[in-house]
């Protein structure tokens, strides 16, 4: 058992270290070709989009570096990146955050849920038209909600691609 536990501890030790090196990496490289980017910019729309692409992946690699996250720091952050992206696209954020414990994040649980919060906000800015569009986060009673409205124009069900019928079926499941 001590053996099983000693592995454990040296694989995720090992997960760690590599999710901070690739963190690094993002920051050294992929960061410093985006700033020169943004320095080039041939217009403030461009160098504006640059600057909030450099943003998230300043959000990316601290969340890869760190080993948990508390939910209230995470919703904090996530706040912050998305008021950013919404305000590039003139889309005002109402944000409802609630929970009854501050429960701690693995980075899987982290990764996923910024990867659902990003993807969903970016298909609004994208094809809502939206003018506001709110975020309605809860913990409460060990059970996760997350709904996300706006206020633009939707999209009749019957022309959803089969992929959208399988990620709200999974969604409201």
């Amino acid at each position: 058992m001590r053996r099983a536990v000693h592995f454990d501890k040296a694989v995720e030790q090992g997960r760690h270290e590599e999710r901070l090196r690739i963190a690094q990496d993002l920051h050294d490289d992929i960061g410093a070709r985006l700033l020169t980017l943004m320095y080039k910019a041939q217009s403030p729309e461009m160098e504006d989009y640059v600057r909030h692409t450099l943003q998230d992946l300043k959000t990316l690699t601290r969340g890869l570096a760190a080993s948990n996250h508390q939910l209230s720091h995470a919703a904090a952050e996530w706040k912050s990146d998305l008021s950013h992206r919404l305000i590039a696209a003139h889309v005002e954020l109402k944000w409802v955050f609630e929970f009854d414990v501050d429960i701690l994040l693995t980075v899987v649980h982290w990764s996923a849920l910024t990867r659902i919060l990003r993807e969903l906000v970016s298909n609004a800015i994208a094809h809502s038209q939206a003018q506001q569009l709110e975020i309605d986060f809860r913990l409460l009673n060990d059970r996760l909600e997350l709904m996300i409205t706006d206020d633009g124009v939707g999209q009749d069900p019957r022309a959803w691609s089969h992929t959208a019928w399988a990620w709200a079926a999974c969604a409201s499941a």
